[in-house]
């Protein structure tokens, strides 16, 4: 291993306390400090990382046992992973990852120290602390490893979902970061009140033009078997998008979707407005109002309608009077059978009310069934609120009117909803027909894009972007800068097999999307149900027992029939020996 790998930097300016403290946690240190091993070591996973060293350098810290943490699923997550497998659990032990990086601090000063993949620590001074929680000086070997991709994350066995709240979500990373400090062969953790700030260099699939996305930072919990969120992630683009001309009159596939969403709206618009009108134009009918009875605890009192006198030869103001008493009287005359049944609560009501010669009354109403009488006598009014009610033969001859009535509203009420879903269904055929018209039209652009050999325009690809995600660490170990993702809504039942009809029951599936920077795992049985994007381009694999990679390409995905619902799955078992990250990423690649 080179020991050139890194340019160290002393007397920087550190970062203010304030900044530094806010993503502390020590409670969180004291309770991985109490369930250690005796000793107050941090655990170590079960990973190569840790192997690498020991192998390297650092063979005393073999006397420290490893805890072997199980898995414990929650929610939706595979309850067929058995529980006593290390929580961390890498598939291929005997294939070493090759970009284990060491750089040595002086802990008294502190420095910042840049690695050869560009990624920087900044670690203050006096910032470690030994088994008996001591703060240390002298020189401090810090280790990193980083994870880019599916198969960095393959290999580490690190678990990619997230549980919150009883619901299971696949992690998607733009990089991860596991990071350990040692002297003399033993584990040291940060004192409470350091941490340490990062710049982890990575990459994110964005679509062309997007800004950067929002991501998060989680640290690994290996006792809690889950990650946690600590805060958000600082992200930025640090390259430059790269352009893409398209000649002629084609569009981008940015463009093309964004034409067909429109389009596909303004037709449902169109559909919906002229459904809208059609129901203007078949208005409701009303519905016949259902006489009330009167309640005998409550006051009522009955009004003497008297016939008017129609005058002619009469002024333009007088007449303009006639008119208006005219109009009060046939209100009046259209409750001629009515009683007045008093509102109860009114400090306005008396009995003498009832017996008082009036000069003359108005009625109101707030068109919700209650009125207002007012009765006028000289300058006088007193107004009351009341409903009309029917008692006797009068009520029972309004029933009998309402009945029938009612009868006959439910019969055009039901014959106009006829009329509207007969329309609505020929509206809908005449929608299903343009939207079929424009999106042939669109779709006939796409082609041209593929055929022009402009791919990642004219696919679900999207366009990879350099970013620097910047966090600060406040526990020494595994930490990510991920989003959570829900699940895929296409699914399938599965079965399990490959080229010599051996099957994979038991065995645990790794699967990927090409777009998702992550990895999904479940154990395979028949019938279990298998979830992906048959949208993009997906990769699954199974680890074999003599630790081969049986492989379930892209090409073999898109010949899936997904409306059998069901699927079964011939592995193509690749015979040769894998030793190395190389050997994985060959049999593994997209291409």
């Amino acid at each position: 291993m080179k020991k050139d790998n890194y340019n160290i930097k002393f007397n920087q300016t550190p970062p203010s306390h304030d900044a530094i403290k806010q993503h502390q946690d020590f409670d969180g240190l004291l309770n991985e400090y109490n369930q250690g091993q005796g000793h107050g070591d941090s655990p170590k996973p079960k990973r190569k990382i840790g192997k690498i060293i020991r192998r390297i350098a650092y063979a005393a810290a073999a006397a420290i046992g490893l805890l072997v943490l199980g898995i414990s699923f929650k929610g939706k997550k595979d309850k067929n992973l058995a529980s006593d497998i290390p929580y961390v659990n890498p598939p291929l032990e005997e294939v070493i990852p090759e970009d284990v990086q060491t750089a040595k601090v002086e802990a008294n000063q502190g420095g910042r120290i840049v690695f050869k993949s560009g990624t920087i620590a900044v670690v203050p001074p006096r910032a470690f602390a030994n088994r008996a929680g001591e703060v240390i000086g002298g020189d401090v070997n810090i280790v990193i490893k980083e994870y880019h991709d599916y198969v960095d994350f393959f290999l580490s066995g690190i678990p990619m979902d997230y549980d919150s709240l009883g619901t299971t979500y696949q992690l998607e990373s733009a990089g991860m970061i596991e990071i350990y400090a040692e002297q003399d062969g033993h584990r040291l953790s940060l004192f409470p009140d350091k941490s340490i700030d990062i710049e982890l260099k990575s990459s994110v699939m964005v679509k062309p033009g997007s800004t950067e996305p929002n991501f998060n930072i989680y640290k690994l919990n290996e006792n809690k078997k889950n990650w946690e969120y600590v805060t958000k992630d600082k992200m930025e683009f640090i390259d430059e998008e790269p352009s893409i001309e398209v000649a002629g009159t084609l569009d981008t596939e940015e463009a093309i979707e964004e034409a067909r969403e429109e389009k596909t709206k303004a037709i449902r618009n169109a559909m919906s407005v002229q459904l809208s009108a059609f129901e203007q134009s078949t208005p409701m009918p009303t519905a016949p109002k259902k006489p009330q009875k009167a309640n005998t605890d409550n006051p009522t009192f009955d009004l003497k309608v008297d016939k008017l006198i129609v005058q002619s030869n009469i002024s333009a103001e007088e007449n303009a009077i006639q008119k208006e008493e005219a109009a009060l009287r046939e209100f009046r005359n259209r409750y001629a059978k009515s009683i007045w049944e008093v509102m109860p609560g009114q400090a306005t009501w008396s009995p003498a009310i009832a017996n008082t010669q009036w000069d003359d009354y108005d009625i109101t109403t707030d068109g919700k069934g209650q009125f207002t009488v007012t009765f006028i006598k000289d300058n006088n009014k007193v107004d009351v609120k009341v409903k009309p009610v029917l008692v006797g033969k009068d009520y029972n001859e309004a029933m009998e009117k309402f009945n029938q009535e009612f009868s006959t509203y439910n019969t055009k009420v039901a014959e106009r909803k006829l009329k509207i879903d007969n329309k609505k269904r020929d509206l809908e055929k005449i929608k299903n027909v343009r939207l079929a018209a424009e999106n042939k039209e669109l779709d006939e652009k796409i082609a041209l894009l593929r055929k022009a050999g402009l791919d990642d325009y004219a696919s679900n690809e999207l366009i990879k972007r350099e970013v620097l995600n910047r966090f600060s660490v406040s526990r020494l170990g595994i930490w990510n800068c991920d989003r959570p993702l829900p699940p895929y809504a296409s699914n399938l039942s599965g079965k399990f097999t490959d080229q010599h009809n051996d099957d994979y029951d038991g065995l645990i599936a790794f699967i990927v999307d090409k777009n998702r920077n992550s990895v999904a795992k479940f154990t395979a049985q028949e019938g279990v149900n298998i979830q992906f994007n048959n949208e993009s381009e997906n990769l699954m694999w199974f680890v074999t027992k003599e630790n081969k990679i049986a492989v379930f390409r892209p090409e073999e995905f898109k010949k899936i029939n997904h409306r059998l619902g069901r699927h079964t799955f011939v592995m193509d078992l690749v015979e040769k020996d894998v030793s190395s990250e190389n050997d994985i990423r060959e049999i593994l690649s997209f291409d």
